[in-house]
């Protein structure tokens, strides 16, 4: 009797402190597009929802890498899957472009689901609810973010006569700078260059804000793309094409390395526009670097201080997933309070405003630079053709800077396309 009571005994603790989910276990597929370092991270926390969370409500989370397309920050493969109504559960999506898949029927409106959860927009960045949502509706919760700044290198700007800790405020400081900082071998081939307007994150985004530009004006529902201080922007990243030429440029960058080889880490180049995950790629192949991180030099005239803009992913439930209630399960763990272990492994920012309190975040000093410019960051716009726009905004660099197109042929171009797509949707006006 004694060993029947200590057995029933025994199982009532388990029960209470194991609780173990008695009905049928439900599958979910999660795609996701990232590799080293966030995939590892993902699958660590794959891997402890399975465990804790999805153990206690019989979910469990199957992962998938499943890339975005070339050229583009979309799935051909989703699009695909959802066509044939196949779709992964849960999808780990660029968040600039869910206003795009929500206005063609793409994705699963999560707006009642949210609202039963008390998962509300003010426990977000404004801007991130903002990219998640379209026409009033939520179709995404938002996951990390990130925002961008100058990087110079400290050791090229001494070895010039340069300051150090003194980067350019304004562009013409940039311009003069990036003069002395570069270098050519006998034959005129460039050997180190202070700094090209294009590379890495530099965006025509980054500095036509930067610039005090505007790309889509929200009371009218117009592509501005061809604002007089966004023509001036490209026309100031043209003429580094000009000076140093567009071949030569060419043929310098296509030779640099990557990772532990960066040309920023050679000292090949002596100022970028980065990301804040910059940061990781540093602390990872060159922890000896002397560099510093400021906001982006703008015009004297008519600029932006400290100007930036944020980007970041979200996750989405595609239309006709199989298991919406479970996949919303999975999708309020990971993407709420479990954005700040991601953030903090990855040097990324969480979007969830309670997880990026995380003092983790801001014992990097340059990290914490890059998180007191998040409030202020401008986003993409939020249209359907969010992903159209950025494409033909990058071509638009590409054909200023080859000199095939002047700034104001190639935006005047960009606005007229992307306002004729955008009219094929409801209370949009034709160019």
């Amino acid at each position: 009797m004694k060993r029947l009571l200590f057995v029933l005994t025994v199982c009532l603790v388990a029960l209470v402190v194991s609780p173990v989910f008695a009905g049928k276990e439900v599958t979910i597929q999660f795609w996701h597009p990232f590799g080293e370092p966030a995939r590892s991270v993902v699958l660590d926390q794959i891997s402890k929802f399975n465990n804790t969370v999805g153990k206690e409500k019989g979910i469990a989370v199957q992962y998938s890498f499943v890339p975005t397309t070339a050229g583009s920050q979309s799935s051909e493969k989703l699009l695909s899957a959802i066509a044939a109504g196949n779709p992964p559960d849960v999808a780990h999506f660029d968040r600039f472009v869910v206003g795009s898949w929500a206005a063609r029927g793409s994705l699963t409106d999560i707006s009642d689901l949210a609202r039963a959860a008390g998962v509300t927009a003010d426990q977000y960045f404004k801007f991130s609810w903002e990219e998640a949502s379209y026409d009033g509706k939520l179709y995404a919760l938002p996951h990390d973010t990130d925002d961008r700044g100058l990087y110079w290198n400290k050791k090229l700007f001494s070895e010039a006569g340069l300051d150090p800790e003194q980067p350019p405020i304004y562009t013409d400081e940039l311009d003069a700078m990036a003069e002395k900082l570069t270098k050519k071998d006998a034959s005129g081939r460039l050997t180190q260059i202070g700094f090209v307007p294009w590379l890495n994150q530099g965006w025509l985004y980054t500095w036509g804000w930067a610039f005090g530009g505007s790309f889509y004006d929200t009371r009218t529902k117009k592509i501005t793309a061809n604002d007089p201080k966004i023509i001036a922007a490209l026309d100031w990243m043209a003429s580094y094409a000009k000076k140093y030429g567009t071949e030569n440029i060419e043929s310098f960058t296509t030779s640099m390395g990557s990772q532990a080889l960066d040309p920023f880490f050679t000292g090949q180049i002596a100022m970028k526009s980065d990301g804040d995950w910059f940061l990781f790629n540093i602390q990872q192949y060159s922890p000896d670097l002397r560099f510093g991180v400021s906001g982006h030099p703008y015009p004297r005239s008519g600029g932006e201080k400290n100007s930036t803009w944020a980007g970041g992913w979200a996750g989405v439930i595609p239309k006709g997933a199989k298991n919406p209630k479970e996949a919303w399960e999975f999708l309020r763990w990971f993407y709420g309070d479990a954005q700040a272990e991601y953030a903090i492994r990855t040097f990324h920012i969480p979007t969830h405003l309670q997880s990026a309190k995380d003092p983790e975040l801001y014992k990097d000093p340059n990290h914490a630079f890059f998180m007191s410019m998040l409030p202020n960051a401008h986003w993409r716009p939020v249209i359907p053709e969010g992903n159209l726009l950025w494409v033909e905004l990058r071509d638009a660099r590409e054909f200023a800077t080859a000199g095939k197109k002047t700034a104001k042929q190639a935006l005047d171009d960009v606005t007229r396309k992307v306002q004729e797509a955008l009219s094929k949707f409801p209370g949009y006006p034709r160019p």
